[in-house]
């Protein structure tokens, strides 16, 4: 990627992007684990793809999302560590969701959860309400 005349991201798959880090002149590959509203602003939870030596292998980046024409403020740091953590413990409250949510499908492999628009096989046909929506 060209440093000057592309993007600073470069969306690879729906999940993937590539940032450049201009300290070490290089692209580097970042999971997006979420796009999240938040107090009338877009976030992005990004994980790395591969190990970065300045970036441990656990350690989640936070980004409020700008606009899409304005390339060179596309992500911008959140410098408020209030809002950053309350977007990071909304993501993990999140992730906790979906994890039970997960767990509660496998101990029901129908997936329904019995609403009023399933037949008597567990098939709700996309009913409003319904975990299969």
């Amino acid at each position: 990627m060209a440093k000057d005349s592309e993007k600073e991201f470069e969306e690879l798959e729906d999940d993937m992007i590539v940032l450049y880090n201009e300290a070490t002149d290089k692209d580097e590959k970042f999971y997006v684990l979420e796009i999240m509203d938040y107090k009338d602003k877009q976030f992005v939870i990004l994980q790395p793809a591969e190990h970065l030596d300045d970036i441990d292998d656990n350690e989640l980046l936070i980004y409020e999302l700008g606009d899409e024409d304005d390339e060179e403020n596309f992500l911008i740091p959140i410098e408020d560590e209030k809002l950053l953590q309350e977007v990071f413990d909304k993501f993990m409250h999140e992730a906790e969701e979906y994890e039970k949510a997960l767990k509660e499908s496998m101990q029901n492999p129908g997936g329904c959860s019995g609403c009023e628009g399933c037949s008597d096989s567990g098939d709700c046909g996309g009913c409003s309400g319904c975990c299969n929506d």
